[in-house]
C-alpha cells in the first residue's frame, strides 16, 4: 500500500486552483447572460407596458408593438390576443400594487390598534 502525504503546499496550491476554476465557471456564466439576449437595451421593438394576474397561471397583458397597443391574454395553454387599440394610448403613472398594500395594511393596523 502506498502512503501518500500530503504538505501544506500542495494542499493550498490544490484549493487556490479549486477557487480559480469556480470563478472561472461564475465569469462564463455571467459572460454568457449578458451577450444571450441581442434585443437587451434600447433596441426592444415589444414592451410590456401593464400586466394584471386573473388567475393563478392567467395574466392580461398591454403589449405595445411598433407604436400600436394590444391586450393579450396568456394562460398555460398559450396566448391570445383579446382587444386592439386603434388610437394612441396615454398611459398614466400607477403607483404598484406592492405599495398600496402596505398602506392599506398600515391603515387597517393603526384602526385595529386604537
Amino acid at each position: 500500500m502506498d502512503n501518500t502525504v500530503v504538505n501544506s503546499t500542495e494542499l493550498l496550491s490544490l484549493g487556490v486552483n479549486l477557487l480559480l476554476v469556480i470563478g472561472l465557471v461564475f465569469a462564463a456564466g455571467w459572460l454568457y447572460t449578458r451577450l444571450r439576449s441581442p434585443l437587451s437595451g434600447g433596441g426592444r421593438q415589444i414592451n410590456v407596458v401593464a400586466h394584471c394576474s386573473v388567475g393563478r397561471n392567467e395574466r392580461m397583458l398591454l403589449v405595445e408593438v411598433a407604436g400600436q397597443h394590444l391586450l393579450v391574454g396568456a394562460t398555460p395553454a398559450g396566448i391570445r390576443t383579446l382587444f386592439e387599440f386603434d388610437s394612441e394610448m396615454e398611459i398614466e403613472s400607477v403607483e404598484p400594487v406592492s405599495t398600496q398594500f402596505a398602506a392599506r395594511l398600515r391603515a387597517a393596523l393603526g384602526k385595529a390598534g386604537t
